[in-house]
C-alpha cells in the first residue's frame, strides 16, 4: 500500500465522535467511506458496507482501505493488532492504548507488515499549534512552568465514559492530551504524579490534578469535570511573563486566542483539523513514524502508571479492569 493519499476508509466503532467528526471530515475531503464495523442498526452512509465483525471487513474490503478505530480505549489494542497483522494502515482514536505493552505489541505488528499506525491527535494539525511550538522554541530557556487546564462541565451521557473502570476515566480520555503535548515538547519522561482527586470514582464528577517537574520545568495539569469548560495551556517565564493559548486541544474550525500577560488577545483562525489530519499523504506519516511510535509507547506508559495510581485512590481497581464494551 504505497499510495500518496488515503482515499478509502473504514470506521470501526460508530459512536458520536465518529458520526459527528470523522464521517463529515471524510466527506468534506472527498474521501470515500467504504465500510463501517458496528453493532448499530444502520450506517450514516448508505453506500458504505456494514460489518458486524472486524475480521469480515478486513477480508472483504479493498487492500488500500485505511481503518479508523473509534471504539472505547480498552478495545483498541486487540483491534489495532488485528488490523496491523492484516497489513492495513490505521488511525486510532486517542488514547490509542491504555498500557505500554499494548502499544509495543501493536507497533511491532505494524512494523512487521510495514503498515501505518497513527494516534489521531487532531490538535497537532492546526495553525495555533504551530504558533505554540514556535513560541516554545524561541522561549524554551526562559519557561519555568507549563500549566494545562482541560475541564468540561459534564461528561457526555450514554458513552463508555460512564463506566467505573479507570481506563474509561477522564485521566485517559482527557488526560491523554496534555500527556501527548509533554511528549511532543521533549518532557514526556517527566516524573508526573496525581496530587489530588475530587469525587474519586464518580465518572460524572471526577476531577484529577497532576503535577511534576523535569529539567527545571514545573508541570501542573487539571483534567476532568469542573464548573466550566476550560481548554488552556499557560506558560510562565522566569521574568514573570505569562502566555496562554486557548482553546488548545481542539479540532473544529474557529478562532483561537493567545493572551500575553493578561493583555488583549491575539487571534488565530484554525480550519477543521480533522479534515487536515485525514487528508495528509502517506509519505507524511511514514517520515516521522518511528519517532511517533516511541512517543506513543512513552505516553501509554505514563497513562498506565498514573492510571494505577488513580486506581489505588479509587480503592484498588487496576487499569486493566474494563467493562465489556460493544464495538459501537
Amino acid at each position: 500500500m504505497h499510495r500518496a493519499q488515503p482515499r478509502k476508509f473504514c470506521i470501526v466503532g460508530l459512536g458520536g465522535h465518529a458520526r459527528t467528526k470523522i464521517v463529515p471530515a471524510l466527506a468534506a475531503n472527498g474521501q470515500e467511506l467504504v465500510g463501517v464495523v458496528t453493532g448499530k442498526a444502520s450506517s450514516p452512509v448508505e453506500s458504505a458496507r456494514q460489518f458486524r465483525r472486524l475480521e469480515d471487513a478486513l477480508a472483504m474490503l479493498p487492500r488500500d482501505t485505511v481503518f479508523y478505530v473509534a471504539t472505547p480505549p480498552h478495545l483498541h489494542a486487540a483491534q489495532a493488532i488485528t488490523i496491523a497483522a492484516a497489513g492495513f494502515d490505521q488511525f486510532i482514536e486517542k488514547p490509542a492504548f491504555v498500557m505500554a505493552s499494548d502499544a509495543a505489541a501493536a507497533i511491532g505488528s505494524a512494523r512487521e507488515r510495514e503498515a501505518l499506525l497513527v494516534e489521531a491527535f487532531m490538535y497537532r494539525h492546526t495553525r495555533s499549534y504551530e504558533r505554540f511550538l514556535d513560541y516554545w522554541s524561541k522561549e524554551t530557556g526562559k519557561i519555568r512552568e507549563i500549566a494545562v487546564a482541560f475541564t468540561i462541565p459534564a461528561m457526555p451521557e450514554a458513552t463508555f465514559r460512564s463506566l467505573p473502570d479507570v481506563a474509561a476515566s477522564s485521566l485517559f480520555d482527557i488526560g491523554c492530551y496534555p500527556i501527548s503535548l509533554l511528549s511532543d515538547l521533549g518532557a514526556g519522561s517527566a516524573a508526573l504524579t496525581i496530587v489530588g482527586v475530587a469525587h474519586a470514582g464518580e465518572p460524572e464528577r471526577e476531577l484529577v490534578r497532576i503535577a511534576g517537574a523535569t529539567g527545571g520545568l514545573r508541570i501542573r495539569v487539571e483534567i476532568g469535570v469542573a464548573g466550566q469548560y476550560r481548554n488552556e495551556v499557560r506558560l510562565s517565564l522566569t521574568d514573570g511573563a505569562t502566555v496562554a493559548f486557548s482553546p488548545f486541544f481542539y479540532g473544529r474550525p474557529g478562532e483561537r486566542r493567545i493572551v500575553v500577560d493578561d493583555g488583549p488577545p491575539q487571534t488565530v483562525s484554525d480550519g477543521n483539523a480533522f479534515e487536515t489530519m485525514l487528508a495528509l499523504p502517506r509519505s507524511f506519516w511514514l517520515e516521522g513514524q518511528d519517532a511517533r511510535w516511541r512517543r506513543m509507547i512513552e505516553q501509554a506508559g505514563t497513562l498506565e502508571r498514573l492510571g494505577r495510581q488513580l486506581g489505588e485512590i479509587r480503592g484498588g481497581h487496576p487499569v486493566a479492569v474494563c467493562g465489556e464494551g460493544s464495538i459501537g
